[in-house]
């Protein structure tokens, strides 16, 4: 009898959820994620990391993979009416540029629709440093220390709560 209920409450442990998971939300050094969701609909997996200076580094994975990476500073006051061609690179082994947005309502936030993009992933994935370069050679720097973790995390998550 002793024996069966010992058994019992192990596979209830082993089923449970750990408490990162029942709460959608998940940390790994300095970067912390979770599941997005439109009321009860799956919408994507984020992660983001602060840095000293007030900024945000911010990554959002949909199922299908499609990636968005965007940054905040709450002193950023950007023209939404403009459009931002940044140069994405990484330890001079990454560089692509993409076309940024910013809402007329968060003037501090820019996004950029990156796609599926599995080298960008491994990029960021590598550490070391992102600089972004405006057009008019503003140079802008994200350490990614810890991305390692945070990217294999991010794609569990959109694996995990994207599967069908």
């Amino acid at each position: 009898m002793r024996r069966a209920f010992l058994i019992g409450g192990v596979i209830a442990a082993l089923c449970a959820p750990p408490p990162v998971l029942a709460q959608n939300t998940f940390k790994t050094g300095s970067w912390v994620g979770g599941a997005l969701f439109n009321g009860q609909q799956f919408t994507a997996c984020y992660v983001n990391v602060n840095y000293p200076d007030g900024r945000r580094l911010m990554i959002q994975l949909t199922p299908q993979l499609i990636m968005y990476v965007g940054a905040t500073k709450s002193d950023w006051n950007m023209d939404p009416t403009l459009e931002y061609h940044v140069s994405f690179e990484i330890d001079g082994g990454f560089k692509k540029t993409f076309q940024g947005k910013v809402a007329s309502t968060q003037r501090n936030a820019i996004w950029f629709t990156v796609g599926n993009d599995a080298d960008l992933r491994r990029a960021l994935a590598g550490g070391g440093t992102m600089t972004w370069v405006d057009t008019k050679g503003a140079r802008f720097l994200f350490g990614l220390e810890g991305g390692d973790n945070a990217m294999r995390k991010l794609l569990a998550c959109a694996a995990l709560y994207g599967a069908e």
